[in-house]
């Protein structure tokens, strides 16, 4: 009676069954139809096999697992090179990929000659200018490990990022390029 196997028990219960309702069930009979059971249900691929209902239960699972992985996209890891392959939304359509952090523009602003080794805080967070020229190896960011602590494994700032530094305030781009429209007429009248 301590088997899994539904149809096995059920033989057993009505066998006991009939030796509680007056029917002689001798013991040695008795095991033997369990021993021939047992081979047929072995051989058969039927042992232990799960019953209608465990089978409905494990489809289920099936269904909910499948359902909770639908949810989440997923890189499909295909294409050569960088970002040829698809974020997928569980039902094949493409969706967009993370979303990646901007980079403040203030960690993109250069830093006076003489404030170049000193470091800036910001929300209560010590940062520090990275590049050749302060010992490191970024490319001019600040950054959070100091100079000297650069390991260079930051990847490169990308186009995007560096073209997105709208760091400077409007007024201050005014000034600068009134300057240089001013310098080109200086040379425009130093050639004539």
């Amino acid at each position: 009676m301590a088997v899994r196997d539904k149809e096995f028990r059920d033989m057993i219960n009505r066998k006991q069954n009939e030796d509680e309702e007056g029917q002689t069930v001798v013991t040695a009979e008795l095991m033997m139809i369990a021993a021939n059971k047992f081979k047929t249900r072995t051989s058969t691929g039927k042992w232990e096999a799960p019953s209608e209902e465990e089978e409905k239960i494990v489809a289920l699972q099936a269904k909910i697992d499948k359902l909770e992985k639908a949810k989440k996209p997923a890189y499909d890891g295909k294409g050569k090179g960088k970002g040829k392959g698809k974020w997928q939304n569980g039902k094949g359509k493409r969706s967009d990929p993370p979303k990646k952090k901007k980079i403040a523009p203030w960690m993109l602003k250069k830093p006076k000659a003489a404030d170049l080794k000193k470091p800036k805080e910001v929300d209560g967070k010590e940062w520090h200018w990275c590049s050749h020229e302060t010992g490191g190896k970024c490319e001019g960011i600040y950054r959070r490990h100091t100079p000297k602590q650069c390991k260079g494994t930051a990847k490169p700032l990308s186009k995007e990022a560096k073209e997105d530094d709208d760091s400077e305030e409007p007024a201050t781009k005014k000034v600068r390029i009134q300057k240089s429209l001013a310098a080109t007429a200086e040379d425009g009248d130093e050639s004539e």
